[in-house]
């Protein structure tokens, strides 16, 4: 099974054979996906995030995988929403203002962020949130930078939630092969975000080429 996976990853990077498996963003667009051709992220600034961080995501997204632009909505983003965010009110301003030349776009907010179920707000403590296959997410700074304790890794932290957030956007569902991965469901831990790699394991990277035609340039 080893020696087959690394047969079809050379398959692929070779002569770009990737196997018709599934399409990227199929269930909502239908378009379908070019895997040489990365993709455009667009990153939102929801409130006052600092320039410096943003333009260290957008850094990290153009150096790994994607073409990333940045720009600054809090003017946009209703005022009358409280200092905390619900997740469905937010994702919906993204895809309200999502450029349409970009295929993803991850808002970014200092504030805490909740979600609700049956008409109840869950109090469970929240980085990021992202539906699966979607094509918007949301990461929060709150729980990552409130506590001085924090400060030393926040920048890598908060790339890690975001890469986490972005691989949902993708399709890959949380990692059960091992907890250093970046998609494993402990990600909602700012203890266990300096546990893990800054990038997929091998597991989700493959399920990245060979089903969603998706690469992540280490």
């Amino acid at each position: 099974m080893v020696v087959f996976r690394y047969i079809l990853l050379l398959c692929i990077l070779v002569t770009g054979c990737v196997p018709q498996t599934r399409q990227l963003g199929q269930a909502s667009d239908n378009e379908g996906y070019n895997f040489f051709i990365p993709p455009k992220i667009t990153l939102v600034n929801l409130d006052k995030v600092e320039p410096e961080l943003m333009d260290t995501l957008c850094t990290y997204l153009s150096d790994k995988f994607v073409l990333c632009s940045s720009t600054e909505n809090h003017r946009l983003f209703p005022k009358n929403l409280g200092k905390e965010l619900d997740v469905d009110t937010a994702l919906g301003f993204l895809r309200s203002i999502k450029p349409s030349d970009a295929k993803f776009t991850i808002g970014i907010t200092t504030r805490k962020i909740f979600v609700t179920e049956n008409g109840k707000r869950k109090t469970k403590q929240l980085l990021g949130h992202a539906k699966l296959g979607g094509q918007v997410s949301i990461v929060s700074t709150y729980e990552l930078s409130r506590k001085k304790h924090f400060q030393e890794n926040f920048k890598n932290r908060v790339i890690k939630v975001m890469v986490h957030e972005l691989g949902h956007n993708l399709g890959l569902e949380h990692c059960i092969s091992t907890d250093q991965c970046i998609m494993h469901e402990q990600a909602g831990s700012p203890q266990q975000l300096d546990r893990m790699e800054m990038i997929f394991c091998g597991d989700c990277h493959f399920k990245l080429i060979s089903e969603i035609q998706f690469a992540f340039f280490y």
